[in-house]
């Protein structure tokens, strides 16, 4: 809380390299992560020296690239807060681990236009599955994250992650025969068996492509081809054959699992924070999301099941849809028992203007820093509130700019309260015991141009010409069915198909819900998406087709 001690050193270590003829740079905990909890603000120092400012080097010499290609714009970074920053921007460490909540940003901007306040977003990639919550148009954003038994304050969005993509490595344990799928994952290089660069390991990818839903010769839109022989060679030698089943029913039960491991994980994401997916919808995007929406989504019953035309890039999206946006904290201990009169209201407000106040100078100056003129900046107070004698509190963002009377504390007060029975319940509320703030903080922006995103009439029944792309042979449930190709999505699809749409560079598949039995007629999945799919996209006024201008 009092940084002096920190200054001192500070002036000590420099004359003492000055008489040295040094010139180390030295980072400071107090200017750096002003806050409690000295454990996370020390990591949080030990990354910004170890990690950040290197890759700030790289940083640079990236910029003077683009610079030398006539860009003028500066290099900017996402932070893991949900803002964006200059590569200039002092306290960097900010900007690890931001890497899975540029969806959450995409899937929180699609939420304010498309009048979807509830959104589970699910990232499917090559290693993990990260699924993430926009809850009334907002994402909750934790202030100390924990990595490997370490924790850091690194103000994050929040996302859960498992291990489930399609670059994972399908294995069999030689004695309990039993199927694995990961841990381990085989990454671009060398890529799946399918990618015939070295690997001879199958991967889930190789299962999905010798069931029929990808098209070897049409794969990142033709830039590369797939092959499949190879493919399901090495799932037959390495895995099929091991426990005595055809490649094919191994492959379509590794689907299954892997389908099952995320549903769960979706379940549980959901379930623990006491929510139902009956209140939201579900998007999937990232490379493989769209092509296993349809099996992950199974069973689970969500307003609505979507997903964009450019799935894989929705991450990248979603960092063109955020604002300049800055975050600060700095730590405080401030009592507010019950029932104080105006003086001591005003008292506390002086104590809680004086340290907003000092905030909204080092956003100032930081904003400038990156240059931002002072007229373009907003700020939004913010208290981190709890009742007395409590372990956790809650992000409040302030009603009034500064509290100039005990009316003002009152509005402040009544924003937790409101916000605390939106979280909890109305009974757990506890205004007897009083309040306390062990930190305040302060968020400043600046508005940035954002993607303008088409609405587009309903298709008529009748494809559009050229839509139909033929068919395909596809494994489902142990027989091979005939699959319509589209190259979009309409209105009129056979319901007694399934269906893969080719949206370059992926492929979405979806199933019919009567799916059933042993011809084209009757095949059953026990899927239920595709009618959630269908009417999401058909039963609505218009259709949404996210193209960028």
């Amino acid at each position: 809380l009092n940084p002096m001690h920190e200054k001192r050193a500070e002036e000590i270590v420099k004359e003492v390299m000055g008489k040295k003829g040094l010139d180390i740079p030295l980072y400071l905990s107090g200017i750096l992560a002003p806050i409690m909890r000295e454990v996370s603000r020390l990591n949080a120092v030990i990354l910004q020296a170890y990690g950040a400012e290197p890759a700030r080097k790289h940083l640079y010499s990236i910029e003077k690239k683009l610079q030398d290609h006539n860009y003028r714009n500066p290099l900017q970074i996402v932070l893991a807060d949900g803002g964006i920053a200059n590569i200039r921007y002092p306290a960097m460490y900010k900007g690890c681990f931001s890497g899975p909540i540029g969806g959450l940003l995409g899937a929180k901007y699609l939420s304010q236009i498309m009048d979807m306040p509830n959104i589970v977003c699910s990232d499917m990639g090559g290693t993990s599955f990260d699924v993430g919550l926009v809850m009334g148009g907002e994402s909750h954003i934790i202030r100390e994250v924990e990595l490997g038994r370490t924790f850091l304050n690194i103000p994050t969005m929040v996302m859960d992650s498992i291990g489930a993509g399609c670059g994972m490595y399908v294995t069999i344990d030689p004695e309990s025969k039993r199927v694995t799928i990961g841990p381990g994952s085989t990454g671009s290089d060398p890529g799946p068996v399918s990618y015939n660069m070295g690997n001879d390991i199958p991967t889930v990818m190789d299962c999905v492509l010798i069931l029929g839903f990808l098209n070897p010769d049409n794969y990142l839109g033709g830039k590369v081809k797939l092959d499949k022989e190879l493919a399901l060679k090495a799932i037959q030698e390495k895995c099929a054959s091991a426990i005595g089943v055809d490649p094919y029913h191994f492959s379509e039960g590794v689907i299954d699992l892997i389908n099952d491991r995320m549903r769960e994980h979706i379940k549980t994401v959901l379930s623990v924070r006491g929510y139902s997916p009956m209140d939201y919808y579900l998007i999937g995007y990232g490379g493989a999301g769209p092509l296993f929406l349809a099996g992950y989504s199974h069973g689970l019953p969500f307003k609505g099941v979507f997903t964009v035309p450019w799935a894989a890039a929705f991450s990248s999206f979603g960092t063109t849809v955020i604002d300049y946006i800055h975050r600060y904290q700095k730590s405080t201990i401030i009592q507010i028992p019950p029932a104080l009169d105006e003086k001591a209201k005003v008292q506390i407000g002086s104590v809680i203007n004086g340290i907003w106040g000092e905030l909204e100078k080092k956003a100032l100056q930081e904003m400038k820093e990156e240059g931002f003129r002072e007229e373009q900046i907003t700020y939004n107070q913010v208290a981190y509130l709890r009742f007395m004698g409590q372990l956790e509190d809650l992000e409040v963002i302030s009603p009034v700019r500064r509290i100039q009377s005990g009316d003002d504390l009152d509005k402040l007060l009544q924003s937790f309260e409101n916000l605390y029975t939106k979280v909890y319940t109305h009974g757990a509320k506890h205004s007897e015991a009083g309040y306390q703030i062990l930190e305040l903080g302060l968020i400043s922006s600046v508005p940035k141009p954002k993607p303008v995103l088409k609405k587009y009439p309903l298709a008529g029944k009748k494809p559009p010409e050229g839509a139909e792309k033929g068919y395909r042979d596809v494994y489902v449930k142990g027989y091979w069915k005939k699959a319509k190709l589209y190259d979009d999505i309409h209105r009129e699809i056979r319901r007694d198909l399934p269906a893969i749409f080719l949206f370059s560079p992926y492929f979405m598949y979806a199933t019919p819900p009567d799916l059933k039995g042993i011809d084209i007629k009757s095949v059953n999945t026990g899927s239920d998406r595709f009618s959630e799919i269908h009417k999401w996209y058909f039963k609505k006024d218009y259709i949404w087709k996210i193209f960028l201008n």
